[in-house]
């Protein structure tokens, strides 16, 4: 993790991606953070805890339950912003964020900034939006089938562009499921005439 205090260069960012447009009050102090593919943006075993807007880079989000299974909340990537509910209830949930690929985040220090992010009007409805997507989310996935073939037939139809997509780890997160998993569903999808393989980790929809 690397954190740069460069004005410029963040402004610079912040007009690219209209990170202003998420705040009234546009002096909130901000800077840069960049990660390797690896670490964690977010882990209840950091110290300091801060609302980052991904500029670039992969991220994926996930809890780990108390059988010490994973469960994905979200893949996120460029204009998604995270940890926004830290700023509520500090908690020691098992919720990591991790990057998957190198990473920069706009980034805000929860601790540092709190009162001021609590009285920024404009914040807090982008902020209450956000919240009510993600709580849709993990909704609507809770509450499909329990059957992984209908799930991944129905994702590449409903989900991606053309019936296709090109990454398993990004895909099974996606699906709830493991990387094994997927791909022993694709198999049997594929023998099946219903799917074929285009690629490594590529898969398209017949």
């Amino acid at each position: 993790m690397k954190q740069l205090f460069d004005q410029e260069v963040i402004s610079s960012y912040i007009k690219l991606h209209h990170i202003d447009s998420y705040f009234e009050n546009l002096h909130i102090p901000k800077s840069i953070i960049e990660y390797e593919k690896g670490e964690f943006l977010c882990s209840p075993l950091l110290s300091n805890h801060y609302i980052q807007f991904i500029i670039e880079g992969d991220v994926n989000i996930h809890y780990i339950r108390e059988d010490g299974t994973l469960y994905s909340l979200a893949n996120c990537s460029e204009n998604y912003m995270i940890v926004e509910q830290q700023l509520f209830c500090n908690t020691d949930d098992a919720v990591y964020a991790v990057a998957i690929t190198p990473t920069k985040c706009i980034a805000i220090s929860i601790d540092q900034c709190r009162e001021l992010l609590l009285n920024d009007k404009v914040f807090l409805r982008k902020t209450g939006e956000n919240l009510s997507t993600i709580l849709s989310t993990i909704t609507k996935s809770n509450a499909s089938s329990s059957d992984l073939q209908s799930r991944t037939y129905n994702y590449m139809k409903y989900r991606c562009k053309g019936g296709s997509f090109t990454g398993l780890e990004k895909t099974a997160f996606h699906l709830h499921c493991s990387t094994r998993q997927l791909q022993r569903v694709l198999n049997q999808l594929e023998s099946l005439g219903i799917v074929k393989k285009t690629g490594k980790g590529a898969y398209q929809l017949l």
